[in-house]
């Protein structure tokens, strides 16, 4: 595993999901969802929610948990780390904080902030007021997608309107 976590990328993910999973006797692919709110690093434990009741829309293997029974909604559970699946998270928490987008510097600026006037030269701002919960706005991933979409929709001469309803924005 650590080789394979050493080439990086998404095989590198896939190496810290099983090796947590050996620690924990979780799913993988449990694991591998975490986003890091889950992570309880006082506690030392990652809250993890079943995920045939998570999931209720998606089509399961036979004998798999629906949703109903006596408790009807999935029930977060806590699991306890030890100390190297305590490491590796810490660890892949770190690297996936460390985006690719935020190493890409402009020699000019390329988004700003119309209630600030602030000018940023990469889509990931290093200011504190533009990260963490109470970020406002979108940065990174989720701006570079809708940039896509935008461009995507002028070539293809999509109305306005019609964006906006593919994208959940109108009724």
């Amino acid at each position: 595993l650590d080789s394979i976590r050493q080439s990086g990328g998404n095989d590198a993910v896939i190496a810290d999901a099983i090796y947590v999973n050996l620690q924990t006797g979780y799913r993988g692919g449990a694991i591998a969802g975490l986003t890091g709110a889950e992570y309880k690093v006082d506690k030392g434990t990652i809250e993890i929610t079943p995920q045939t009741k998570a999931t209720p829309d998606v089509e399961k293997r036979t004998g798999a948990q629906k949703v109903g029974g006596a408790r009807g909604t999935a029930i977060p559970q806590d699991v306890p780390l030890n100390e190297q699946a305590h490491a590796r998270l810490q660890q892949r928490l770190t690297a996936n904080q460390e985006e690719v987008l935020s190493r890409i510097k402009t020699s000019t600026p390329i988004i700003k902030d119309n209630v600030t006037n602030k000018e940023f030269n990469t889509l990931v701002p290093d200011d504190p007021a533009y990260k963490g919960k109470d970020k406002k706005g979108k940065f990174g991933a989720p701006l570079l997608r809708n940039v896509f979409a935008n461009v995507a929709a002028f070539e293809v001469q999509m109305s306005g309107t019609m964006l906006d309803f593919l994208q959940g924005r109108s009724l």
